[in-house]
């Protein structure tokens, strides 16, 4: 008898599940940004590319081996093992993967997709960064709306993580008066360039402002 069609499909929708998830860890590593990944559009292409290799690796698997591994686990477990497997096993075989004709190597897949997973973590890398300048650029304008009629308070603070990074009192009194001068001179307010320079060089203490 056939299988019904929603569990024939179901070990793939599985295997595209699985395989998200080692393209995210795989990533994280690199970046440590999840949302980045998933904001790239070349991570999805990525990810096609691997859930569709490794559903050939799950039907070749699935016939080599099928029975094997039935008799190895319990049977609630074979197609979970199968789906592991073949995610894993797609990602060593296809470093390796060359396609020949003759003699003549014609594409090596290996060095072409270890070169786009590459090109994958740099624009994963490139997002990343363009959010975390974005929420400095937030958390810097809620610092100065917050505390726009107090600039002591904003003067102090800088003073406080300048001196816990090993600045001394002259050098930091020194910055500020050079900011302060230069944001004069270019018409620029010098309280929202100090909470941005707050907010880049202590993100979690400008944070924890906003919260007092």
């Amino acid at each position: 008898m056939a299988a019904p069609p929603v569990a024939a499909i179901a070990p793939f929708v599985w295997i595209a599940v699985v395989a998200l998830l080692y393209l995210l860890i795989d990533a994280y590593i690199i970046v440590k940004c999840f949302g980045a990944s998933l904001a790239t559009f070349s991570f999805w292409v990525l990810w096609i590319v691997y859930t569709f290799l490794s559903s050939i690796a799950y039907g070749f698997l699935k016939i080599a081996a099928g029975d094997t591994i039935s008799s190895t686990v319990t049977p609630q477990f074979a197609q979970p093992t199968l789906i592991l497997l073949a995610v894993l096993g797609t990602v060593g075989v296809v470093q390796n993967l060359t396609l020949r004709i003759g003699d003549i190597k014609f594409v090596d897949l290996g060095k072409f997709l270890d070169g786009f997973r590459s090109q994958v973590l740099e624009n994963i890398a490139k997002k990343s960064a363009v959010g975390d300048r974005l929420s400095t650029m937030k958390v810097a304008d809620d610092l100065w709306a917050r505390y726009r009629y107090d600039l002591d308070k904003l003067r102090n603070e800088y003073a406080a993580i300048m001196t816990s990074m090993g600045r001394s009192l002259p050098e930091i009194h020194q910055e500020l008066l050079q900011l302060e001068q230069e944001t004069t001179a270019a018409k620029l307010s010098f309280g929202i360039s100090l909470a941005r320079r707050i907010a880049q060089v202590d993100l979690d203490r400008a944070k924890q402002l906003l919260r007092n």
